[in-house]
């Protein structure tokens, strides 16, 4: 489903729990858990499905307070824009107050990157919690995978920095 973007004021990106809370917190309203639904910005191979939380308002409406993540870094600032997402509701996916627990999917519309989206699903997993060289090994079998079948693949990141973790996720 398409949900409407609405920041908040100061709202960053990436902290999508703690731009939902200060807006129930000044609004009420509540959380709803489950997946932002990231196209591959270059082909349409595959999509990538974020953990993500938005704002549901008081009459039931639901809304985007987060900036989008547009992959521009300025020193440890990374910057967001205001768009649109897709959102899919998962109730399994209500990791509740802090930092997210839950890692994205990697999810094949070509049937021929479907290994190579399971290899990303865990590259991401090992990226989240800061192990680049398991990482790294994960993203360099997906993308031997996705040269067999001629998908250009993904950026192997250099370091946990946010400079690197933003390339990764935009192919930059």
């Amino acid at each position: 489903m398409k949900v409407r973007c609405q920041p908040i004021n100061g709202g960053e990106p990436l902290m999508c729990t703690n731009n939902v809370t200060k807006r129930i917190r000044a609004l009420g309203g509540s959380a709803v858990y489950g997946w932002l639904i990231d196209p591959d910005p270059n082909t349409d191979k595959y999509v990538r499905k974020v953990p993500h939380c938005v704002w549901r308002s008081p009459e039931g409406e639901l809304q985007d307070v987060t900036p989008y993540l547009t992959g521009e870094i300025d020193g440890d600032l990374a910057f967001g824009e205001f768009k649109d997402i897709e959102f899919e509701p998962d109730g399994s996916c209500n990791w509740g107050e802090g930092r997210c627990t839950i890692n994205g999917k990697y999810v094949a519309i070509d049937p021929r990157l479907k290994e190579a989206c399971r290899f990303m699903t865990i590259a991401d997993g090992f990226l989240n919690s800061g192990d680049l060289e398991k990482c790294r090994y994960w993203t360099e079998r997906a993308n031997r995978v996705a040269e067999r079948v001629g998908f250009p693949g993904w950026d192997t990141p250099e370091s946990l920095g946010m400079q690197d973790y933003v390339k990764t996720l935009h192919g930059a």
